[in-house]
């Protein structure tokens, strides 16, 4: 499991959090370029990120890039009235 960002402060503290998993690591890139490996990876989860882009064509296209056939492309966004919302089973980020 691969983690991308390109701040340098997420990553620093992504990795903080993530201490002790063997399993995930991290790269410094973005989502137009995450100079991840072609054909790689069986999911690619898109998480609070598409609202900061401005080509989600490019954005999409690299995804598609790094997944493998038949992979999944999730993508999960907030929107303002989203975050009002109060959590429960259903609706983790309210």
């Amino acid at each position: 499991m691969v983690g991308v960002d390109f701040s340098d402060e997420m990553l620093a503290g992504a990795a903080l959090n993530c201490r002790g998993w063997q399993e995930i690591s991290f790269a410094k890139g973005e989502a137009y370029r995450t100079g991840l490996p072609a054909r790689e990876y069986d999911l690619v989860l898109e998480r609070a990120l598409i609202h900061h882009l401005d080509d989600l064509s490019a954005c999409f296209t690299e995804a598609n890039r790094i997944l493998k056939k038949g992979g999944v492309l999730m993508v999960q966004d907030r929107t303002p009235a989203d975050c009002l919302l109060p959590g429960d089973i259903h609706h983790i980020r309210g």
